[in-house]
């Protein structure tokens, strides 16, 4: 009789569970551009989860900074940002910081520093000569890319010496054909459809090495923010021409971030969407690796 009523009452907890689990779930994922890694990556969570009653919306942002300013507002329940940006995020809302789950990572963007051939630069390190022909247009106010130089003159004040302007990609690089800048910075996966853009410009234009050791001094919780890697040889043909050779660079995690008011309410598909996260990981890394 106990064995009976105890398996009675085991299937009725399950079936409570389940029954609240029935519905399904939301989760607003602020991503990116429409044709960005970003939107890609929410694109394939959404698909990992799909069939566990785990909708998600995909919202198109202005990125990294945008994401975290619309999970503050509630507009969205999670969000990709570089791991800098994130920090810096908390450091600018000390009064208001945002609560989220630890950030999860998805894979590394590459700071990929664009300079005319004429100027002669061949490393960032140049940049802290003091040239006063130098200038540099650091991606759009508040984009990744201009939370990364920001970050980058804070470790080394020498930098805070270069000619910087801000603009988005097109203006960016159109600058920079022109003659009215030196170099562009954009912080990306690799061949995303920007850097295909600006690799189609003509030989006019190279990759140059971020090798500065200073940034590695960057930390959080003892652990670097950035690492220095190498752009694999050939991956874009006119800014590694003509020896094709890996030119290095630093690199920054791209990260997931969950609100932790969403988290606490849906623990259950909270599980969900971590396993999906997980599958979803490096079939994002293999996609943006092999763009």
């Amino acid at each position: 009789m106990f064995k009976r009523s105890t398996l009675i009452v085991g299937i009725c907890l399950l079936l409570g569970s389940a029954a609240g689990w029935a519905e399904d779930i939301k989760l607003k994922l602020c991503t990116g551009s429409s044709d960005g890694n970003y939107h890609a990556s929410g694109e394939e969570i959404k698909r990992q989860v799909a069939r566990q009653n785990l909708q998600v919306e995909l919202v198109e942002t202005d990125g990294s900074m945008d994401n975290m300013q619309r999970m503050a507002k509630g507009e969205c329940d999670a969000g990709f940002s570089q791991i800098d940006a994130y920090l810096h995020y908390q450091a600018l809302n000390q009064d208001a910081r945002l609560k989220v789950e630890w950030p999860r990572h998805l894979y590394e963007e590459y700071l990929h520093f664009v300079c005319r051939r004429d100027t002669g630069i061949e490393s960032v390190k140049q940049l802290r000569q003091r040239n006063e022909s130098y200038s540099l247009v650091a991606g759009a106010t508040g984009s990744g890319s201009s939370v990364t130089w920001d970050s980058i003159t804070r470790l080394n004040p020498d930098y805070l010496d270069v000619e910087t302007q801000n603009a988005e990609h097109d203006l960016a690089l159109k600058s920079v054909t022109d003659g009215k800048a030196s170099c562009l910075m954009l912080v990306s996966g690799l061949s995303s459809k920007h850097l295909a853009l600006i690799d189609e410009s003509g030989e006019h234009l190279r990759l140059i090495s971020v090798d500065d050791k200073a940034f590695l001094e960057a930390k959080h919780f003892g652990m670097p923010i950035y690492d220095i890697r190498s752009i694999p040889r050939d991956t874009y043909q006119n800014l590694q021409a003509p020896s094709g050779e890996p030119v290095e660079t630093l690199v920054v995690k791209a990260v997931m971030l969950i609100s932790t008011a969403w988290a606490g309410n849906h623990a259950a598909a909270l599980d969900t969407l971590i396993e999906g996260v997980e599958r979803a990981t490096p079939i994002i890394r293999k996609r943006v690796a092999a763009q």
